[in-house]
């Protein structure tokens, strides 16, 4: 699939020049176009549509490239921002990066390879733009994904800190994420048990995955729950374990049902026939 067409606002008070620049970025067709004549005008569109990037002069009249930058952080947040000027003073790049601006690009000499410059930051910056958003997007999916889920739901870094705990897990435990994020996950098992669940999640670090593994869990009241645990490994691209991730099911009550059952079949007498 395509990816769609990176939209940008250009804003500058030349006519001529933004009628350039709005032909060279559009003929690759990787790029929609909208111009503006003052910040004012391109305010106005920003407030009305959602642009990509936005590529600003500096020398406006009424309000400057630099008083844009500064309003449109504020009001749209981190769109990528471009000031592509004709002034090249050293405290005019300042204002621009000490407020935000994602790049600042010069105006003047072959234009050909000026707006291929520029085409490159613009690209660049809202190609880095989508990335974070559509990350933040995933990010945000698996952590409702997580928090919400019915079973209890816990990740551990590689030195056995909890970085994790989701809903579930409180429910289970009766301890909050908050009083446990940072923990060591020895504080989750009983004194008596502790140590073997230990030496079984030291083996997840090693690359090992759990399918179906009964471990203890200490509970905040003093009681013990039986839980069933799977978990798998998250790894970062050289492959080494970044975080380990496992999910339980509360099987408490089956194990009490099976051993009162056993013994109840232990106690029943013999017939004899």
């Amino acid at each position: 699939m395509m990816a769609a067409a990176i939209r940008v606002l250009y804003v500058d008070d030349e006519p001529a020049l933004l009628d350039i620049g709005k032909l060279f970025l559009e003929e690759s067709g990787d790029f929609t176009v909208t111009i503006a004549l003052s910040a004012a005008e391109g305010i106005q569109l920003l407030e009305q549509e959602k642009f990509d990037a936005i590529i600003s002069d500096y020398q406006m009249p009424g309000t400057d490239g630099i008083q844009f930058l500064v309003e449109v952080r504020k009001r749209f947040g981190p769109v990528p921002f471009i000031l592509f000027t004709g002034r090249g003073r050293e405290e005019i790049v300042i204002q621009a990066i000490n407020n935000g601006a994602d790049f600042y690009l010069q105006k003047g000499g072959d234009p050909g390879a000026q707006f291929a410059e520029l085409e490159h930051k613009v690209r660049q910056a809202a190609t880095l733009k989508r990335s974070e958003d559509a990350l933040r997007e995933t990010t945000e999916y698996l952590q409702n994904l997580i928090n919400y889920a019915n079973a209890p739901i816990i990740t551990w870094n590689p030195a056995l800190h909890i970085t994790r705990f989701n809903h579930a897990f409180e429910q289970l435990t009766g301890r909050t994420q908050e009083e446990m994020l940072g923990k060591r996950l020895d504080l989750l098992f009983p004194e008596e048990t502790c140590n073997d669940s230990m030496a079984l999640i030291q083996k997840t670090l090693t690359g090992e995955q759990w399918q179906t593994v009964e471990i203890p869990i200490l509970i905040k009241d003093g009681s013990i729950r039986t839980v069933l645990w799977n978990s798998a490994n998250l790894l970062d691209p050289e492959g080494r374990t970044v975080s380990t991730i496992a999910q339980g099911v509360d099987i408490t009550e089956r194990k009490k049902a099976e051993v009162a059952l056993q013994k109840k079949n232990r106690c029943a007498p013999h017939i004899i026939k």
